[in-house]
């Protein structure tokens, strides 16, 4: 991970692809195959991230996430 990218508010794609050898389309989904649904912090790749720059509340990110394509 980039250094830089530390203390950045990020949101995560929740559905995280694996990137292994011949399972190039198997994906892992936070709190099913992978712990940290609920969790207050989470790690995750850092491909998998994206910086937020607005003033949305995490709730407001959050309920965002579920609707977005």
């Amino acid at each position: 991970m980039d250094a830089a990218r530390i203390g950045e508010r990020v949101i995560v794609r929740n559905l995280l692809r694996t990137y292994v050898d011949d399972r190039a389309f198997e994906c892992w989904t936070f709190g099913s195959e992978r712990d940290g649904g609920f969790a207050q912090y989470a790690k995750a790749p850092s491909r998998e991230t994206f910086k937020v720059d607005c003033d949305w509340s995490d709730a407001e990110l959050a309920e965002g996430s579920v609707f977005a394509i």
